[in-house]
């Protein structure tokens, strides 16, 4: 058994260890003696477990033990192999080359991990030779799908790809504790209450020599309480003056400083190009028995949706979401290169703003693009809770329903694609929410006009 860590899907991940079936009954997870027991079983230096409910025909409970490492680890480890069997619980051997020095194999049988076969080596051909062995040799024995197969990843980037789609499908599954760790917490729990019970004893023995002194200090402090409240009254309306100065200052820097949309945002014309570059890279017509349907594009990234063609299977699907009936496939992907939103300096006033929509909604009409308004919008300044509270105890009242921007929603239809007008996105205020299209049905931009 060796125990390595990679990285995927923004979590760290355990390959190499060993897998036994849990003692308890079948659909009960098994205890912490159950598991210990087992672990001293599999092996004397494990100090790495972790459960995993299968998912397969049936429920089953499985433990994963792995060795502890040279140095210590921070942060929480999840088991590779138990998320790899949650997302991919059909029959099949993996094989996956992750760098220069590291290999992984492991094989899965109906959604449960075939013990020994959790297996990772710096020598590829030890890897591909144990996972090749066991898919064809235990096959017999555990009853698995005839139609299993091997699959070999020895492109690290491929790879690493997918396992980061697998990994991310399946979440947090099996994360990993230590029998180490878990007793140097206890050893920590027990010298605190060791300490806590000293502590007490000791003020208890204490306490009457400090009730004496107290009495004694109680008369003074009092003395000196009514001093200190003739010098606040005196000094109370000094510091009010302070106090609503202040506020004033905090309700002006507060308003300067909320987020305007616009000045965060892409500007039509460098989001539209950034599709642009999105559609010829992720817009296919058909691939491997899928229509894509559907596309659409925002500053978040791409999606699309595919639908299965007669001949396609879920295991021709692009890397993405499939539905329960295995008939239609959601895909993501980002927007090409690092651009960061330039956004708009300023807008001007909302109706002078809209009037060149209006104008090209009117020639426009007939021509091959439609656009149509929303309801017109304003956003009222909220102030927090703590000026709120501030301007209350000093009895200010705040301005209310103050206006900072009006804004109207401004949907474009076209039977052509948004990079063919690029002149008439490019409206100050403007910023597009999405860009989509399906077939046959052209192309719809969706947006929003700000101005004062």
């Amino acid at each position: 058994m060796d125990s390595r860590i990679i990285e995927a899907a923004e979590r760290r991940y355990v390959v190499g260890m060993e897998w036994a079936m849990s003692t308890t009954h079948q659909e009960q997870a098994p205890s912490r003696k159950d598991i210990r027991t087992l672990m001293a079983s599999m092996s004397e230096a494990a100090d790495l477990w972790t459960t995993f409910r299968t998912t397969g025909p049936a429920v089953y409970y499985q433990v994963g033990v792995g060795l502890p490492f040279e140095q210590k680890v921070k942060g929480k480890l999840y088991a590779a192999a138990a998320s790899l069997a949650t997302a991919r619980p059909e029959s099949a051997s993996y094989i996956f080359c992750l760098g220069e020095d590291l290999w992984w194999g492991v094989v899965v049988a109906s959604g449960i991990l075939v013990p020994s076969t959790d297996a990772a080596s710096g020598d590829g051909g030890d890897i591909v030779a144990s996972s090749r062995e066991e898919l064809n040799h235990r096959m017999p024995f555990a009853s698995l799908d005839a139609s299993a197969e091997n699959y070999e990843y020895t492109d690290p980037e491929e790879a690493l790809g997918f396992l980061e789609g697998v990994f991310t499908e399946a979440g947090k599954t099996a994360r990993i504790h230590s029998l180490t760790q878990e007793r140097r917490v206890r050893r920590h729990l027990t010298v605190g209450l060791a300490l806590s019970v000293a502590a007490l004893m000791g003020v208890g023995g204490l306490s009457y020599w400090h009730h004496e002194r107290m009495v004694a200090r109680r008369q003074a402090r009092l003395a000196a309480q009514r001093a200190a409240a003739a010098r606040a009254r005196r000094l109370h309306k000094k510091h009010r003056i302070k106090k609503v100065s202040a506020l004033v200052d905090a309700e002006k820097q507060y308003e300067q400083n909320v987020t305007r949309p616009w000045e965060v945002a892409f500007k039509p014309g460098e989001l539209v190009h950034l599709c642009r570059q999105a559609y010829w890279q992720t817009y296919v017509v058909s691939q491997g028995g899928w229509e894509q349907n559907q596309w659409q594009c925002s500053a978040k990234g791409v999606r699309s949706v595919w639908n299965v063609l007669p001949g396609g299977t879920i295991a021709t699907a692009p890397k993405g979401k499939i539905n329960s009936s295995y008939t239609q496939d959601k895909t993501q992907a980002k927007l090409p290169g690092q651009a960061k939103p330039g956004g708009w300096d300023s807008v001007a006033k909302l109706d002078q703003a809209k009037r060149p929509w209006v104008i090209r909604s009117q020639t426009e009409h007939g021509l091959g693009i439609q656009i149509v308004f929303g309801n017109d919008s304003s956003h009222v300044l909220h102030w927090p809770k703590q000026i709120k509270q501030a301007a209350k105890k000093l009895g200010q009242s705040l301005p209310a329903n103050k206006v900072l921007w009006h804004e109207v929603a401004v949907t474009v239809h076209t039977t052509v694609p948004p990079w063919d007008y690029t002149r008439l996105w490019d409206k100050p205020g403007f910023v597009i929410r999405n860009i989509r299209t399906a077939r046959g049905k052209g192309w719809t931009i969706t947006g929003v006009q700000y101005g004062y």
